[in-house]
Parts: C-alpha cells; sequence; structure tokens
C-alpha cells in the first residue's frame, strides 16, 4: 500500500468550492490529507466541518474550534497511521472526480504537465452507480512533448462500453483512438453485476495506465461483511471455498476469507488493520468486548461485564466462578437401604469406603458427569475475512 504523500498545489484545485460534508467517508479521508493551514483556518469554527473532522479521526479528546493546524495536524498524522491510509496525487483526483467541474479537471491535468508529473495515460472514474460507470482517460504530455497527440488502445473486462459506436465487446478504445494533450475521452460502460470492472489503456511511448473497481455484488459484501468479520457455516473449509469461488493457497493478498485457525495471512490487509495471525476459534466460543465504542452515553449492563476488560481476539481459558455448597445438616434418605444422604434442598453427597476417582462424576441418579461445563451448543466452522 502506498504511503500517504503530502498534497502539492495541484492538489489544493480539486478542493475548490467543495463541501466537505457533502463528500462520501473514503473522499473525506482523501480532503483531510489536502487541508493545509488556510483551510483549516477558514472551517475549523464550522461547527458541522469540526463535527465530521472529529468522526473522520476518531479524536479523543475531540478537536476544538480553538485547535491549531498543528493540533489538526497531529490528530491526521496519528488518524493515517493507525488506519493504514493511502494517499497521493491519482488517489486524491480518482476521489474528487465526481464532485469538481471539468474545468477543475482540466486545469489539475495542466498542473501535473506543468509539473512534469504523473504523465502518460491516467483513468479517472468521473461516475460510478452500480449500473454504469463513466471513466475519464486523459493523457498527461511528459517533458518535450509539447502539444502532440498520442494514439491509445485499450481493453475491457467485466462490462461493455456504450456511446462509442459498435465496439467489440472487450475493446475500449479503437486502435489508434486519438488522445489530445491535457484532454481526454469520457468512456462510459455498463458493469457487470457478478465480475469486477477491469480497464486497460495502452499509448505508447508513454506507458499504460489500469482501472479496477469491484462488481456491485462484491462492493456489496464487502460493505456488509467488512475485513475482520467472523461468520459461521455449516461447510468444511473444502466445500465453503467451492461455495463461495474463493482461491485457496498461501497467497493471502488475494484471499477473501479463510478458516479462523490462528494462521498469519501475511499481505493481507487484515495484517496491516489487526494483526499478523486470525484468531484460532477452533472449540471455543466467543464473547463481546465490555468496550465496543467509548460512548459514556450507552453503559455497559453490569450483568453483561466480562470480569477482565479484553481486547478482541484474547483467549481465556475454562474457570469457574468461586461459590460455596451448604451440605449440612444432612440425614439419611433410607439408612437401612441407601448410602444417599441429603439435607432436604435437592444437596446430596454420598458415603463410601473407598476414595471417588477424581476423573468420576455423581448425581443421584447415577449419571456421569463430562469432561467440561459447557451450555447447549451446535458445533460449526468459523471463517475469518481478510482482504
Amino acid at each position: 500500500m502506498d504511503a500517504y504523500s503530502p498534497p502539492d498545489s495541484c492538489d489544493a484545485i480539486l478542493i475548490q468550492n467543495v463541501s466537505f460534508t457533502s463528500l462520501d467517508t473514503s473522499s473525506q479521508s482523501q480532503y483531510l490529507s489536502i487541508v493545509d493551514q488556510s483551510t483549516w483556518d477558514q472551517n475549523k469554527t464550522n461547527a458541522s466541518f469540526l463535527a465530521m473532522v472529529n468522526d473522520v479521526l476518531d479524536e479523543v479528546p475531540p478537536l476544538q474550534a480553538s485547535a491549531s493546524f498543528d493540533q489538526f495536524d497531529e490528530a491526521r498524522q496519528s488518524y493515517f497511521s493507525k488506519t493504514q491510509f493511502s494517499s497521493s496525487n491519482q488517489q486524491r483526483f480518482i476521489a474528487f472526480r465526481q464532485y469538481i467541474t471539468d474545468a477543475q479537471a482540466n486545469a489539475w491535468a495542466t498542473c501535473k504537465a506543468t509539473r512534469a508529473q504523473n504523465y502518460g495515460p491516467q483513468i479517472f472514474a468521473k461516475q460510478i452507480t452500480n449500473n454504469v460507470v463513466a471513466l475519464e482517460i486523459f493523457w498527461i504530455a511528459p517533458p518535450g512533448f509539447g502539444s502532440t497527440k498520442v494514439a491509445a488502445t485499450g481493453t475491457i473486462s467485466g462490462g461493455l462500453t456504450v456511446g462509442l459506436g459498435n465496439l467489440p465487446a472487450n475493446q475500449l478504445l479503437p486502435h489508434g483512438f486519438i488522445l489530445n494533450n491535457q484532454t481526454g475521452a469520457t468512456i462510459q460502460i455498463n458493469r457487470d453485476q457478478t465480475d469486477d470492472l477491469v480497464v486497460s489503456v495502452n499509448a505508447p511511448p508513454t506507458g499504460d495506465a489500469d482501472y479496477s473497481l469491484r462488481s456491485p455484488v462484491s462492493s456489496k459484501l464487502a460493505v456488509a461483511t467488512p475485513v475482520g468479520t467472523i461468520i459461521p457455516s455449516m461447510l468444511p473449509a473444502s466445500k465453503y471455498f467451492d461455495a463461495t469461488g474463493e482461491p485457496v493457497g498461501t497467497d493471502y493478498s488475494v484471499r477473501a476469507w479463510v478458516p479462523a485457525d490462528g494462521r498469519p495471512v501475511p499481505g493481507s490487509s487484515y495484517e496491516k488493520l489487526i494483526g499478523s495471525n486470525v484468531p484460532d476459534l477452533r472449540g471455543v466460543f466467543l464473547r463481546c468486548v465490555n468496550v465496543i465504542e467509548n460512548n459514556p452515553q450507552i453503559p455497559l449492563d453490569p450483568n453483561h461485564k466480562d470480569p477482565v476488560d479484553r481486547p478482541a481476539g484474547d483467549f481465556k481459558a475454562d474457570i469457574i466462578k468461586a461459590h460455596r455448597h451448604n451440605v449440612s445438616p444432612f440425614y439419611a434418605v433410607n439408612p437401612f437401604t441407601s448410602n444417599h444422604w441429603s439435607d432436604g434442598s435437592g444437596m446430596f453427597c454420598v458415603l463410601q469406603a473407598t476414595p471417588v476417582s477424581p476423573t468420576a462424576g455423581f448425581d443421584p441418579d447415577g449419571n456421569a458427569s463430562g469432561e467440561e461445563t459447557a451450555p447447549k451448543n451446535v458445533s460449526v466452522c468459523y471463517y475469518v475475512r481478510i482482504n
């Protein structure tokens, strides 16, 4: 994952006349990565702006309107570090393209060309819906090209282009499609609902550009079951992966689900966000932590409280709560025919000459106890999402 890189003067074009409170969550994070001291000082007294900044950064205690830019920047860097936030010039443009005008987009591309940055073909999402994607393909001239045009070709999978005539189903641009310097073509694509969209453009001699987007079905599943989600299933691993089409093997950067068996998952989003190993849930029950979100307005019921505040994934061994049994006075149930004695409350004891085996149990009906104390349960397989 790319590290966070500070914004430059070209990126400042992207947030001109853009309202922070109108952005989606991903774009809000990108917006905060661009905020400079002037932007902070102009907006921090806006209650809605400040509330949403604190909501995104999850800052405790929250930033106040009196906070300096340095305090905001410290909170921002802490958030980026905790969330492994990735932000680059191109990622910022992609996040803001649907919110800015064509004039702003061209101004950004021209600025980049002037600074000799990110030249070559570039693919940006102008609009995304469940059914249609509008992609904007820029060609940013490298130094020395001036106003030269370049011929481009492209391919597509997971969708069909519309609005460019009768093109072959897998072809994004006709061979030799001309891209002008700092201007581009807007391509509309009907998305496949189950296959991920993959778009590639080649514009020799300046290089290639690729764009990918999860299918609507995959996107909904990712939202409903984010990284770290644990699900029970009646299917063992081999049948589970057959049923879901999940790739198998040890390349954990491409797998979505793995058994919750304690294995390491190098290269996965789980490793970046949570830890190097998934939890080992074989043979154990799940129990919610005491604190999910620090919200004093929703106190924890003392009857629900775990005696120890533990982080998610912490293992707790068998334990029996300290207690007493009152076993006196006793009287014989039938002293002539039985060695069972009772205190009248349902508690029984046994009189016998030989020691009782530590593993042998006893009740008045003569039933042997099991190897553990447990509530009624049904066994399942647990899987955890890692990407």
